[in-house]
Formats: C-alpha cells, sequence, structure tokens
C-alpha cells in the first residue's frame, strides 16, 4: 500500500504510529515478526469487541513493505503526562487507574491466550535467571490460581488516553485470559520500578513506592482480589520481566527482588 505519511503520533520499541486520514496506523519495525503482529492485531479485534472503552481495530495491512495495523485514533493525552504536568492529582489518577483495571476484570472468558503460558514463556526468556531459578519459579506458578479474566499485561498511565474526560486503553499486545491479581501485580511493579535509572534521586523513588501504594491499596478495597493474592504473583511477574529490554538498574532491582522472594518460599 502507498504510505501518504502523516504526523508521527507514538513511537515504541515494537512500532511507530502515524495520522492516517481520520484513523491511525500502527506500522511495525522490520525485526518484528509477522507472527508477532498478527497475534496482536487476533487480540486487539477480540478486546474491540469486548464493551470496554478500547480503540477499534479496522485491518492488518502492508504499508511499503512493513506489516502495520489500522485503528482508531484516539485524541488524547495519557495519564503519566496528566500526573508530571499535575503531580498534585496523583491520587486521583491513581484511584481512577484502579477502577480501570477493576472494571477491566469484570470481563471474562475470551478467546486470548493464557496469561499463565506467556509467564512461563517470558520466564524461559529471562537471561539473567539461573536454570535451577527458572524451575523454582515455574514450580511456583504452576500452585498459583487459575482464572479466565481479561488481563491488559502492560497496564500503566502512559497506557490510558484521557480524551473529553473519557479514559481509552491502549496497546493490548499482551492481553491474555488469566487471573486478575497477577495483572495488578505487573501493574504494581511498573508503578514502583518502571523506568528508575541510576539517576533517580531518592524523592523520585519515594514518589513511586507512594502511588503504587496508593494504586494497591485502591484496587484491593473495591474488588474481591486482597494485597496478600497480589503479593504471591509478584515473584513470577517480576521474574517474567527480566526478559524485557531494561535499564541496567532496574533490572537489578527486579533481580533483587526476586531472589528475596525466592528465599521466601524456599522456606516455607
Amino acid at each position: 500500500m502507498k504510505f501518504d505519511r502523516g504526523r508521527l503520533i507514538g513511537s515504541g520499541n515494537t512500532a511507530k504510529v502515524y495520522m492516517y486520514g481520520n484513523k491511525a496506523v500502527k506500522v511495525f519495525h522490520e525485526r518484528i515478526h509477522p507472527s508477532y503482529i498478527k497475534k496482536e492485531f487476533n487480540t486487539s479485534q477480540v478486546v474491540s469487541n469486548s464493551g470496554l472503552c478500547v480503540p477499534a481495530v479496522y485491518e492488518l495491512c502492508d504499508i511499503e513493505g512493513r506489516m502495520a495495523i489500522v485503528l482508531e485514533r484516539i485524541e488524547g493525552i495519557s495519564l503519566n503526562y496528566l500526573f508530571i504536568k499535575k503531580p498534585i492529582n496523583m491520587l486521583s489518577i491513581m484511584k481512577l487507574m484502579a477502577k480501570l483495571h477493576r472494571e477491566m476484570h469484570d470481563v471474562s472468558n475470551l478467546p486470548l491466550p493464557s496469561q499463565k503460558n506467556h509467564l512461563e514463556q517470558l520466564i524461559h526468556n529471562a537471561g539473567v535467571l539461573t536454570h535451577v531459578e527458572k524451575e523454582r519459579i515455574l514450580l511456583y506458578l504452576e500452585q498459583l490460581p487459575e482464572s479466565c479474566q481479561l488481563c491488559h499485561g502492560d497496564f500503566h498511565p502512559d497506557n490510558i488516553l484521557i480524551s473529553e474526560d473519557r479514559p481509552t486503553i491502549i496497546d493490548w499486545m499482551d492481553a491474555t485470559c488469566g487471573h486478575p491479581a497477577a495483572d495488578a501485580a505487573r501493574t504494581y511493579i511498573l508503578l514502583k520500578y518502571g523506568g528508575l535509572s541510576e539517576q533517580s534521586g531518592i524523592i523520585q523513588r519515594l514518589i513511586r513506592r507512594f502511588i503504587s501504594t496508593i494504586y494497591l491499596h485502591d484496587y484491593c478495597s473495591k474488588s474481591l482480589i486482597s494485597k496478600e493474592m497480589i503479593k504471591k504473583w509478584i515473584l513470577p511477574v517480576a521474574a517474567a520481566r527480566l526478559c524485557e529490554d531494561l535499564e541496567g538498574f532496574e533490572k537489578r532491582q527486579l533481580h533483587k527482588l526476586v531472589q528475596k522472594l525466592m528465599t521466601k518460599i524456599e522456606e516455607l
């Protein structure tokens, strides 16, 4: 397809997103395998039919030799931008996040990949973990409860856009059918550790600890999921994140967390 390139409106590890008339088009980098892109397209279609406030998905196409997905264009700003612009609103932003996450987890039994299978694959690919560590974590994961709720897999403030006071959740490539406590554990980890570096000051780290605690408390206070249940999922979820391309500081922090939690389960 000949592509009249519009304004760049987003960029990430896997793709760039451009304006495409009154729509948006997500053009994937050449290194991204076609099977991954087809999976994202199929998953996004399933989620767009769930009744949640998510972008409509129109077609999978080829643009200048690259695979692309045409989507509904959402004119809005991210919760992360709002947080940076008006940090005084951090409490209300975390409460909105928790509310949206609970509403998402009310949706169940969609034809999506298994959350446990997804975590298992990621843990296998975590190069900083030894074979023995992986086997212990996978055994622990196997013993955690099954469920069939819709889970985003990467729910954080940059993936929530606000348009005319209406929140829209984007980037569903890691969506699975699984346990909401695991999905909440991932969000807790991202809020507490995501993007931290050696240059992150004590104030920034304290703010991260504060907002992750607020999110966790509000999510649990209005759902059937307890903090204890979410904390049980932190080990496999943190181990799975270790396979990602993280900054050295964040990866070291998560690795320490995983090793600490492994010691605890071995003591039981």
